[in-house]
């Protein structure tokens, strides 16, 4: 008989165990630890709000990430508009909890940039070069950029382009000369400002936002939305970005026009 009780037991404590934790995913948009130290400030706040313990853990990549939140691996998770965009089409019963506001509302905005000294001025001079992406599921860094070059009938000219990942990474080697142009998001970019030179930049679009998966109790879905509505405090903020100013309702019907922009580059790509 204990051989089975003992089992059953351990089960149950495995089951209690994952129901006081809350697992909260995020995309590794720069280096994981430096985004982990940051956000601590936030994971001490929701755990003040909701009472369970909040474990943070980032995708491996983006496409990890989308996947996590679409299985439900994540209970709630912190990504950029496409990658959410790519989840909901997994996953339709995903929910928007809040999306983040900036103080400065240009911020996400994309930018194609060189770096400062370069010749180069326009998109139409990119013919023929090479030019660096982040991730291909990032909206300011692939899906934006890529329909400016779209645009200007550039995006087949390029003599090469290549995914690096990260925007940090992109800034850094189009500095360096590894590539002659590249695309960030424009809180980026204002890093980068002494060394590189902006030559577009693209109207504004919806930015990161918190993703909830269909499990969740709805009473907790509650706490959550609101500890985060009501989140002001500048110190905690500043972990999702500098120019952060707090987070407002959205719904998935205000991610329409970026979703037909997706559709619309990757119609390039078959």
């Amino acid at each position: 008989m204990m051989k089975i009780i003992v089992p059953l037991f351990l089960c149950i404590v495995s089951l209690w165990a994952n129901e006081s934790t809350l697992h909260v995913g995020y995309l590794s948009t720069e280096n994981s630890e430096i985004l982990q130290q940051k956000l601590s400030p936030f994971v001490a706040y929701l755990e003040a709000k909701t009472g369970l313990k909040v474990h943070l853990s980032a995708g491996y990549d983006y496409q990890d990430a989308i996947d996590k939140i679409a299985d439900e691996t994540f209970d709630i998770a912190f990504l950029g508009p496409v990658p959410y965009i790519k989840a909901k089409e997994k996953n339709p019963a995903l929910e928007i909890v809040a999306t983040l506001n900036n103080a400065h509302s240009e911020d996400f905005e994309s930018v194609i940039f060189v770096k400062k000294d370069s010749p180069l001025t326009s998109l139409q001079e990119l013919k023929g070069k090479t030019f660096a992406f982040g991730s291909k599921y990032s909206t300011l860094s692939y899906y934006v950029p890529m329909f400016l070059l779209k645009q200007e009938h550039v995006d087949t000219a390029l003599k090469r382009f290549d995914f690096l990942g990260r925007h940090d990474r992109v800034a850094q080697y189009v500095i360096m000369g590894k590539y002659d142009a590249g695309s960030i998001k424009n809180s980026v970019a204002r890093k980068y400002a002494p060394y590189i030179r902006v030559i577009k930049r693209s109207k504004q679009y919806e930015n990161f936002l918190f993703v909830a998966s269909s499990h969740l109790d709805k009473t907790l879905f509650e706490k959550i939305r609101h500890a985060i509505l009501s989140l002001e405090a500048k110190e905690i903020l500043q972990g999702f970005d500098n120019k952060a100013s707090g987070f407002t309702l959205k719904e998935d019907k205000d991610y329409d026009a970026l979703r037909k922009l997706v559709h619309e580059v990757e119609s390039l790509q078959r």
